[in-house]
C-alpha cells in the first residue's frame, strides 16, 4: 500500500485526469469507457478533498483560544 501512496503523491489528481483523457481519445470503445470512469473517479476524489478541506477551514475559523489557553468552539464566525 505504501508504494501506491508514493505513486499517488507523485502523479496527483491532475495526472489521473490527463490519463483518463488520453484513454478517452484513444479510438477504441473499451479504452474510452475506462477513460470516462477514470475521469469521473478522479473528479469525485478531487471534489471530496476540496469539500473536506473547506469544512476544516470553516471549523478552524469557528475555534478560538480562551484566556486559560483552552480551545473553544464559538459557533459561526
Amino acid at each position: 500500500m505504501g508504494d501506491f501512496r508514493k505513486l499517488w503523491d507523485r502523479i496527483g489528481i491532475g495526472g489521473v485526469i490527463i490519463l483518463g483523457l488520453a484513454l478517452f481519445f484513444f479510438p477504441e470503445p473499451t479504452t474510452s469507457f475506462i477513460g470516462v470512469i477514470i475521469i469521473i473517479t478522479a473528479t469525485l476524489t478531487w471534489l471530496e478533498g476540496w469539500y473536506s478541506s473547506r469544512k476544516l477551514i470553516f471549523k478552524l475559523q469557528t475555534m478560538r483560544i480562551n484566556e486559560f489557553g483552552s480551545i473553544v468552539d464559538i459557533g459561526t464566525p
